[in-house]
């Protein structure tokens, strides 16, 4: 898992700097990497904004959870 999540973090910011030196979209950088094994349907599935909160709801809970046993 945390060479993927090592991996997944390179390639993310490969395509970040080159979309600050090319003016493409990061969406399009990481499109024209041969290195992303995603489908043209799973990257846009990656980057909708309407899923990002996707875990927020859980860490709320959490929080609130640690909050109430006096974990502050």
């Amino acid at each position: 898992v945390f060479r993927r999540a090592l991996r997944a973090a390179q390639l993310h910011r490969d395509a970040v700097l080159r979309a600050s030196e090319s003016g493409r979209t990061f969406a399009d950088e990481l499109r024209a990497d041969e290195r992303i094994e995603l489908s043209e349907g799973e990257l846009s599935a990656a980057l909708d904004p309407r899923t990002y909160l996707g875990s927020a709801e859980a860490f709320v809970d959490r929080a609130l959870a640690l909050y109430r046993k006096g974990h502050r």
